[in-house]
């Protein structure tokens, strides 16, 4: 029955030609306007479902945070579905704590469990302490930027520039595509009331009386309505602030004596920039960022051109002191990455059809290599279907299959033209040929899919990460199976003509194998044995290969991080930076810089974490060309060169010279998590594991995150003192609290400009401190405040860290590039085992070690479901418990010798090649599918076990060495100069397609023989 349906249809393939040609036509032609329309990205976006929650608690100590707030928060946090994990800190008047979910589950799922969250947390506020002022959560933090500008201006006030890069923002805010655009870095000037408390104890008025009384005078209430003559006529008044002299005349007290007392006689007022500010830098002139965030799906690379237009029109009408610079554009980013592939794409083609063509005849080559083309074709048409964008992993897959797409296509062009050569008619060889090989062929077909297949089963980001390879993979094969049967044999019964020469196996290869494989039939003992030592040897390479999860991108952008010594002086952070820039100014390879002071870079990299703010934080993105200077080949090499720079000249923080990796991870390279309830013990285990670190060559960047005590001033207030004096606790503190932190007490809004109008005072000693007066509401003196408080220096505790609900730390660090994390991760875990803890302290192995055991985990329970799934399909096909081991024999001599080709060339065991070593299950299981095949055929037919052997390792030479090298220099552009992170992948399979391709063609047979005689 499946023999005439075959049949049927390879005739009605032939006798309906002309719609299978203008269906391959339509394939063609959409196929190509797929691709053009496909959006295309870098790498494909991996999203980590993370939100922050942060609460505000005006006063609270850090510690008192933590009981009041925290705990609290961290309960609700993991009661959310899908929790995975959740890390705290917290400090004095506020709580932060980020929340990750599992990446298991759907965005669905991600998206109704913020939901619940938001809901949760509006219950948790009842329980809160009533001074708590804000509890938000933000699920966008992992929002990536597509574009990033500075606005900088030379001899521009800070409002003016805020103002200029406003308008480009709602320019590009119109924009079709655009889904949000984000302003950073803006110092708005405001009107700082400087009051001098020296005066204002002289005074009979306090801070928070000169508050509302400047809230007063700039007040805007409706009146009302009045009718006259029928009419209503609404009654205004003019009550805002005029200019900065109303505010200087304000009077805000009468002497006895009737001298009025203005607030310009105990206050400096003026419109100032915000002192310690947060800000951004350009090549060192101040900038405002402009972040544009795309919307999903669109084509980044068509839309570069619509934003650069936008830019453009904007920069004609501004001032040419006024300028926009690029720092980060992802349209350019994109189109060269893709660009780039598409070239190795396009080589690896070149080379498959050399291949072909070398192989067979001009004619057969012509009708094989047919396939290729229709079927990466089919693919983009698939991939547009299902939304798949167009990057580096699908543009890899295509590379890496490459190579199989004709090899269904040689078999069954390859029997229609031996049916030709015997004198068969055309038309009957054509259909013959198919039907004597679909099976076969599609049998093939079915062990490669179920490989890559089984690839779907990743979990977690690295699913993200390589969903399209075998996504993009299982749709070529399939689709070269649906031409090798459709499209094949029409062009071959078009094109194929009986050959003139009779082929003759004596080519030197062929001679050379056939007598190999005689002296190895003839010592098949001797033979298993070398091959078995072979897999000892290549296996032993295991322990000393370096291994790496995710390597680096190897873009043209270095990444500085800066952490300084003293939290509480962003003065000192912007030195630190200054210093910084001063060894970046002497590359040659810098292009330009930009720097956040107090402030990260907003997002703009998916392997990018948001970054911190805080007054010793600091961010500089670095773009670099290393062709100039001809000092750097990589990125890391200048990496490595900058980091040695910095630590050699510049003290005042701890630096981390980086560059852009592929996926974000929340965790260091090198890091243990430490538990302890008790500080001190915390913080001694935290330092023994950094020392350990420090002593590791090529470590960098230790942190150990000491939560240490700082000394603070603390007013203790004498309750029956405050009785005594009518004076409260909270008319106290919320004194010193405008004196000290300042207030925004009004607005003043002038020549369309708003402007925060500021109050607070010059106390900057311990001693003008204890001497400020506090005002009492109940009989209106006033008291200094030594006389109810003491006003000492006290030891506490700013920050507090906790991971997933319990008090802890992670001690972490990184790695110069010519050193391995896991390695050195190896090491660190080796020397904690002879180090002593205190009692109660726990320590918890992390790090990309931790995440590379996950992962071959994960590709380990792959295999072995690959195996699985294989072995049913060559047991259903074969009737034999013994064949389908037979099958399997090249398999581990395959991936043992990938390995070992890795660490002879120097290359890194990576997640990537790891999916490389299942691969081959799928490609080199083919080969060793049809050589069985044929045996069986052979002894079917009356040979021997000893003849159909030796006859079967003639008669496929060819084709599998064919089906090999088309694969394999279909891998040579992206095993050797192609984008990093496949390298490894692409040389493991090289090496693993050839070494197999021997097994297949001498062990297989011999072990065959051997275990067959047997029976």
């Amino acid at each position: 029955m499946r023999e005439n349906f075959v049949k049927s249809f390879v005739n009605s393939i032939i006798n309906k030609k002309n719609i299978v040609l203008i269906v391959v036509i339509a394939v063609i032609v959409s196929g190509i306007f797929s691709y053009i329309s496909i959006p295309k990205q870098h790498f494909p976006e991996v999203v980590l479902p993370v939100a922050s929650v942060s609460v505000v608690y005006p006063g609270a100590s850090a510690e008192d945070m933590e009981e009041l707030v925290t705990k609290k928060l961290e309960e609700v946090v993991r009661q959310t579905k899908g929790f995975d994990t959740c890390t705290s800190t917290t400090m004095n008047s506020v709580s932060a704590v980020m929340v990750s979910l599992s990446m298991d589950i759907s965005q669905k799922e991600v998206d109704e469990s913020f939901d619940d969250l938001r809901n949760r947390l509006e219950e948790l506020k009842e329980t809160l302490p009533s001074g708590v002022t804000s509890v938000s959560i933000d699920t966008d933090i992992m929002d990536t930027a597509g574009m990033i500008v500075a606005v900088t201006g030379s001899d521009v006030s800070g409002d003016e520039l805020a103002q200029r890069t406003d308008d480009l923002k709602n320019q590009l805010e119109l924009l079709d595509g655009v889904r949000k655009v984000d302003v950073y870095g803006q110092r708005n000037s405001q009107v700082k009331v400087h009051v001098h408390s020296a005066q204002l104890n002289n005074l009979d008025i306090s801070l928070s009386e000169i508050a509302n009384i400047i809230g007063a005078q700039n007040s805007i209430i409706p009146i009302g309505d009045i009718d006259i003559d029928d009419s209503v006529m609404t009654v205004n008044s003019n009550g805002k602030f005029e200019s900065l002299d109303e505010i200087r005349n304000i009077v805000i007290g009468q002497s006895a004596a009737g001298t009025i007392t203005r607030l310009s006689d105990i206050a400096d007022i003026q419109i100032q920039n915000p002192e310690d500010s947060a800000h951004y830098t350009y090549n060192k002139e101040d900038a405002n960022l402009i972040a544009l965030y795309f919307d999903s799906g669109i084509n980044v690379v068509n839309f570069g051109d619509s934003i650069r237009q936008c830019i453009g029109q904007y920069c004609n009408y501004i001032p040419s002191n006024i300028q926009v610079h690029e720092v980060y554009f992802q349209p350019d980013v994109v189109s060269d990455a893709v660009n780039s592939f598409i070239w190795n794409l396009l080589e690896s083609i070149i080379l498959v059809l050399i291949v072909v063509m070398l192989g067979m005849n001009f004619r057969n080559g012509l009708v094989v290599s047919v396939a290729i083309p229709l079927s990466i074709l089919i693919n983009f048409v698939v991939m547009k279907l299902m939304g798949t964008e167009i990057q580096f992993v699908s543009l890899a897959a295509l590379i890496i299959v490459l190579g199989m797409l004709v090899d269904n296509a040689i078999v069954i062009s390859d029997a229609i033209q031996t049916n030709l050569d015997i004198g068969m008619e055309r038309k009957s060889a054509v259909i013959e040929g198919t039907k004597k090989m679909i099976m076969p062929v599609f049998i093939s077909m079915l062990t490669t899919v179920s490989a890559f297949a089984s690839l779907l089963a990743l979990s977690g980001a690295y699913r993200q990460l390589a969903f399209t390879l075998p996504v993009v993979i299982i749709t070529c094969l399939v689709a070269s199976f649906f031409v090798s049967i459709a499209v094949t044999p029409l062009f071959s019964y078009l094109f194929l003509k009986p050959s003139k020469v009779k082929k003759e196996n004596s080519g030197k290869l062929v001679t050379m194998y056939d007598y190999i494989f005689k002296k190895a039939f003839r010592n098949k003992k001797r033979t298993i044995l070398i091959a078995l030592v072979f897999m000892v040897v290549c296996g032993s390479t295991l322990s000393m290969i370096d291994m790496q999860v995710i390597p680096k991108a190897y873009k043209d952008v270095v990444t500085i991080n800066v952490k300084g010594n003293d939290e509480n002086d962003i003065e000192k952070t912007a030195a630190l930076i200054h210093e910084i820039e001063k060894i970046l100014d002497k590359q040659p390879e810098t292009k330009y810089y930009m720097s956040g002071i107090g402030i990260g870079i907003p997002r703009y990299d998916y392997s990018i974490m948001p970054k911190a703010t805080g007054k010793n934080v600091g961010d500089i993105f670095v773009r670099v060309d290393l062709s100039k200077g001809g000092r750097f080949h990589e990125t890391n090499e200048m990496v490595d060169f900058l980091q040695n720079e910095i630590d050699s000249n510049i003290s005042g923080g701890n630096v981390l010279v980086d560059e852009l990796g592929i996926i974000a991870f929340t965790s260091k390279p090198l890091e243990m998590k430490i538990y302890s309830d008790d500080l001190d013990d915390l913080n001694q285990s935290a330092e023994k594991v950094a020392s350990l670190m420090r002593q590791l060559e090529g470590a960098k960047y230790i942190d150990a995150g000491q939560e240490l005590a700082t000394y603070n001033y603390y007013v203790n207030m004498d309750t029956n003192k405050l009785n005594s004096f009518s004076l409260t606790k909270a008319e106290v503190q919320n004194e010193l609290s405008i004196a000290l932190m300042g207030r925004n007490v009004s607005i003043y809004r002038n020549e369309g400009k708003e402007y925060e109008l500021v109050l607070d005072s010059d106390i900057e000693s311990q001693n003008a401190l204890k001497n400020f007066r506090i005002k009492s509401s109940v009989n209106q003196n006033k008291y200094a405040l030594q006389q109810f408080t003491d006003v000492q220096l006290n030891p506490e505790i700013s920050t507090i860290t906790r991971i997933d609900g319990r008090r802890g730390r992670a001690i972490g660090c990184y790695y110069r590039s010519n050193y391995s994390d896991i390695t050195l991760q190896t090491k660190l875990e080796k020397m904690l085992e002879n180090t002593e803890f205190p009692d109660g302290v726990t320590l918890e192995k992390s790090g990309m070690k931790h995440d590379f055991m996950d992962v071959l985990t994960s590709i380990a329970e792959v295999a072995v479901l690959s195996i699985a799934v294989i072995f049913m399909i060559l047991l259903f096909k074969f009737n034999s418990i013994k064949i389908p081991f037979f099958i399997f024999t090249s398999v581990p001599f395959g991936i043992l010798s990938g390995v070992a080709g890795l660490f002879i060339t120097g290359e890194r065991l990576t997640f990537f090649a790891l999916l490389g070593a299942v691969s081959l299950l799928g490609c080199v299981l083919a080969n060793a599918v049809v050589l069985i095949e044929f045996i069986n055929e052979e002894r079917a037919l009356g040979a021997t076990v000893d003849e159909a052997c030796l006859e079967a390792g003639r008669k496929r030479f060819r084709p599998i060495l064919m089906s090999t090298m088309t694969t394999v220099l279909g891998l040579i552009p992206l095993g050797f100069g192609g984008n990093e992170l496949f390298v490894p992948m692409a040389r493991l399979m090289i090496i693993g397609l050839l070494v197999a391709m021997i097994i297949n063609l001498i062990l297989v047979p011999i072990i065959y023989d051997m275990f067959e005689k047997q029976t």
